[in-house]
């Protein structure tokens, strides 16, 4: 199952999962690889109730891409993150996935990736309340003109 997957044939491979379902039900390169099949042919709820089982990056990149398939943003950044931080290629990976693809035409995302899951819209409204916090004219030190000075 695991052969046909890796070469994309996954019509067959979902066959040899069917046959030996019972017996490795548990395992979690079963899950992984049948998780990534269902990714492939386009059926991410099922991949999702696989891979949310399983705790390895790889793992998650995948889960990523599922969400992505169901067009959540949010859920996609939160898994892809944890892939990202567990291991950096995901996050190059990711600039050029074509699962996401309709996220990258957001600008939000694209920073959420060349920051590395630093940036977010709420650390956006930070910056930005402070930048107004700083330039506002109550913080600004008063100017003394040099007449003023007392020598």
């Amino acid at each position: 199952a695991v052969f046909y997957t890796n070469r994309k044939k996954y019509n067959i491979s979902q066959k040899y999962f069917k046959s030996v379902e019972n017996t490795r039900d548990k395992l979690k390169e079963y899950k992984f690889y049948l998780g990534k099949n269902y990714i492939y042919s386009r059926n991410p709820d099922r991949a999702i109730e696989l891979l949310e089982k399983i705790d390895l990056p790889s793992a998650n990149y995948l889960l990523a891409k599922a969400y992505a398939q169901k067009n959540n943003p949010d859920l996609s950044k939160d898994v892809l993150k944890k892939a990202g931080v567990k291991k950096e290629i995901y996050w190059k990976k990711a600039k050029t996935d074509v699962h996401f693809q309709d996220f990258r035409k957001n600008p939000e995302f694209v920073k959420f990736l060349d920051s590395k899951g630093q940036f977010t819209p709420q650390v956006l409204k930070k910056e930005e309340a402070l930048q107004n916090k700083n330039s506002s004219p109550a913080n600004s030190q008063k100017k003394i003109a040099p007449a003023e000075i007392k020598k």
